[in-house]
């Protein structure tokens, strides 16, 4: 598992500092892995989830895929 940890502010804002935890599992080196997500509460509100992203070799390069399993809430529903 690698995990990735940070923060960010939008430039001039007030609103709080939004803390993401990124975690990659399941890799599969150029072909597969599984990301999940989580984003604290903040004035907007909160996301977390997961998607499983498949990456496929094609002529013109690569194709990716994905599916998503995600939750919000607060503002970020409306």
């Amino acid at each position: 598992m690698k995990r990735f940890y940070g923060t960010f502010r939008k430039h001039n804002s007030v609103a709080p500092t939004n803390v993401v935890l990124t975690s990659l599992y399941d890799v599969v080196e150029f072909e597969s892995y599984t990301m999940r997500r989580l984003s604290n509460g903040s004035a907007c509100g909160y996301v977390s989830g997961e998607a499983k992203i498949r990456l496929e070799e094609i002529e013109e390069g690569c194709e990716l895929f994905y599916d998503t399993d995600i939750k919000k809430g607060r503002r970020i529903d409306e």
